[in-house]
């Protein structure tokens, strides 16, 4: 009988009352055709230089971690406010290696103000920035593309990370603008040891 892994896991099957007949020796068989499956699907020394597989296919987890986005604008921003819907937490491991990228389109409604969004590290205000886009809007009313990312070592637990936007210089009133089409975002990644 044909190994049924990797498409799909084995099913226990129970064994006839006569062993000498099917489907008892086909249980055998087909067990054992289920042991030579994962055991190719593996490989040889399938955990390496690890403890075991589980610790190997855990120290090379890549990829998003956590990840928030917003399609509504947020308007009448002067003074360093939360961007609503943009903060993520994970649980972070020390040997890993973190990114937190975020993109936003933001506007004033007068020309050459200055316009910040900062990726803060913590959940409260007293939390620290750890990373910014900045732009002068020169222009009223015409929105800007804002990008920023930092890379991270070394964390551990849990982490907060969250977007913060203010007006750095000038007099009118800043929006970050979202929609379904441009999403705002705040991403974190897993890229590595």
């Amino acid at each position: 009988m044909p190994a049924s892994y990797p498409t799909s896991l084995p099913v226990k099957n129970a064994a006839g009352a006569n062993l000498s007949t099917d489907p008892h020796s086909a249980l055998h068989d087909g067990k054992y055709d289920e042991i030579v499956a994962i055991a190719t699907e593996l490989g040889t020394s399938p955990k390496g230089t690890f403890a075991s597989v589980k610790a190997r296919l855990d120290a090379n987890t890549l990829g998003t971690v956590a990840f928030a986005a917003r399609i509504t604008s947020q308007s009448t921003i002067t003074t360093a406010i939360d961007v609503t819907s943009l903060t993520v937490t994970w649980t972070a491991t020390a040997t890993r290696r973190y990114r937190t990228s975020f993109y936003c389109h933001v506007q004033s409604t007068v020309a050459d103000d200055y316009a910040v969004v900062d990726i803060f590290n913590g959940t409260t205000p007293a939390g620290s920035a750890i990373a910014r886009g900045a732009a002068v809007c020169r222009l009223a009313n015409q929105g800007l593309s804002l990008v920023g990312s930092v890379t991270e070592t070394g964390l551990t637990g849990s982490q907060t990370r969250r977007l913060v936007a203010r007006r750095q210089a000038g007099t009118g009133a800043i929006t970050v603008e979202s929609t379904v089409s441009y999403p705002s975002y705040i991403l974190v990644e897993d890229i590595g040891t």
